[in-house]
């Protein structure tokens, strides 16, 4: 083969081989991506299911506080406030 065909041959096969490996990593990238923020999502889910029954374990707190303090009489209640 002559050189007059090697070198844009070659140039072709080098831009295809950096054109394949750049595709390969996307998709690696991108797999990393989903996977990480599957487990973001996961640990957020988690952070929130703990806010939230903290918060109603703070209310639910609030609520027997109340019933210590004025009774269980609902006119002190309403008279008082929750």
């Amino acid at each position: 083969m002559r050189l007059r065909f090697r070198i844009p041959l070659s140039f072709a096969v080098g831009a295809l081989l950096i054109l394949m490996a750049g595709i390969c990593g996307i998709v690696v990238l991108n797999g990393a991506v989903a996977k990480f923020e599957n487990n973001v999502l996961h640990h957020v889910a988690g952070g929130k299911k703990g806010a939230e029954i903290a918060a109603d374990f703070s209310v639910a707190i609030q609520e027997w506080k109340n019933v210590l303090l004025r009774g269980k009489d609902p006119a002190n209640l309403d008279k008082f406030g929750r």
